[in-house]
């Protein structure tokens, strides 16, 4: 072999090793709970940690929740029974629109601290439907943009970009998540 070819080779491995080390550097540890209980049973955040992150978590629910401009597309993305109509919703939007704003139902929340060593953050999470026919159990949990944040609850490490809440509500067409194209960018007025 030669000697420019294995330097290459040295070169790609060390590459790829930074990669994967600034991978993990870019990952927080959070809780992903269900129930204030799920959380104070890790013994890793005090009771009054995890009221305070599901009471957050229910407000930025509100804001930020994916909307649906009907209840069979947010059903058909969360299942039977797991859609609610969204708080803007009038009588003369209902009526208007053919029913209104639906968003789907809070799953469950995620707590971390915040960036900058401030307090706790808590964001509201979500379980949609799996994808394909006849799957098994459900998805896990996703975030306000459809980014899937854990499997089960439990303390997990996610990427920081995944952590961050989302800002504004998003109005989804089809495929929570899906695509970003096809997931956000449109606004209630």
């Amino acid at each position: 072999m030669k000697r420019s070819h294995a330097i290459r080779l040295v070169l790609m491995g060390t590459a790829a090793l930074s990669l994967a080390a600034c991978d993990d550097n870019d990952k927080i540890e959070v809780g992903v709970f269900e129930t204030v209980e799920q959380c104070t049973v890790t013994g890793q955040y005090s009771q009054s940690q995890c009221e305070q992150a599901v009471t957050t978590a229910r407000v930025e629910h509100q804001k930020v929740a994916p909307r649906f401009a009907n209840r069979q597309e947010c059903e058909a993305e969360f299942g039977d029974a797991k859609c609610t109509p969204a708080p803007e919703n009038t009588s003369a939007q209902a009526s208007s629109n053919g029913g209104g704003w639906f968003m789907p139902v809070m799953m469950g929340y995620m707590m971390g601290r915040m960036m900058g060593g401030g307090g706790m953050m808590g964001q509201p999470l979500y379980r949609p439907q799996p994808a394909t026919a006849g799957a098994a159990g459900a998805t896990g949990f996703s975030n306000a943009r459809g980014e899937t944040v854990a499997r089960a609850p439990g303390v997990t490490r996610v990427a920081a970009a995944t952590a961050v809440p989302a800002t504004s509500p998003t109005m989804a067409r089809s495929g929570f998540g899906s695509s970003a194209s096809r997931f956000g960018g449109t606004t209630a007025t």
